[in-house]
């Protein structure tokens, strides 16, 4: 019986999408840092190499594909959500700008002030200070989306590490077999 990988694309979701289609921005630094996992086919193993048919192996190679699959999925489920906070942020610092930009009208009004440069400077530096509000709160999800790349490549690399460590342990404990009964 083969073993098929569980995923259908690098970042674990469909391979009609990518990163970077989640919520329009560009996540090219996560798709970068995230590589495909290795394809879990024990079946392409090279011809009479008996560490492709030891149990402990497969089954190291199985829950390797598994615990891959899982953590690309996972990674792209809490970006796809992170997008979302992008998104409902967008209608509370417009509004935002809006009341305070109004009420900056209305207090100029009452104080005889509005045709006064004051407001003007008053608006200006509220307009200001709010887009770096809202510039702020994005690049803090940025950087929480490439900690999730990071994460997410990291631990893809150390699964690579133990199959490398893995098949040695399977290709040694079959050699020894093979000079336990003569093969040689």
């Amino acid at each position: 019986m083969a073993i098929t990988p569980l995923r259908s694309s690098s970042a674990g979701i469909p391979a009609t999408s990518s990163l970077a289609s989640i919520g329009g921005g560009d996540y090219s630094g996560i798709a970068a840092a995230v590589a495909p996992a290795p394809a879990v086919t024990p079946t392409a193993a090279p011809a009479g190499n008996l560490a492709y048919t030891d149990p402990t192996y497969l089954a190291f190679l199985r829950e390797t594909g598994v615990t891959d699959a899982e953590a690309q999925g996972e990674a792209a489920s809490r970006i796809a959500r992170l997008n979302g906070r992008v998104e409902d942020m967008k209608p509370v610092y417009a509004d935002r700008m809006r009341l305070g930009l109004r009420n900056i009208s209305e207090n100029a009004e009452s104080q005889g002030m509005f045709r006064s440069g004051r407001r003007l400077e008053d608006q200006t530096q509220f307009q200001t200070d709010t887009n770096r509000e809202h510039q702020s709160a994005i690049n803090d999800i940025e950087d929480q989306k490439m900690d999730i790349g990071t994460s997410l490549a990291q631990g893809i690399a150390s699964r690579r590490r133990q199959k490398s460590e893995e098949e040695l342990n399977a290709q040694d404990r079959a050699a020894r077999e093979n000079a336990q009964y003569g093969i040689g």
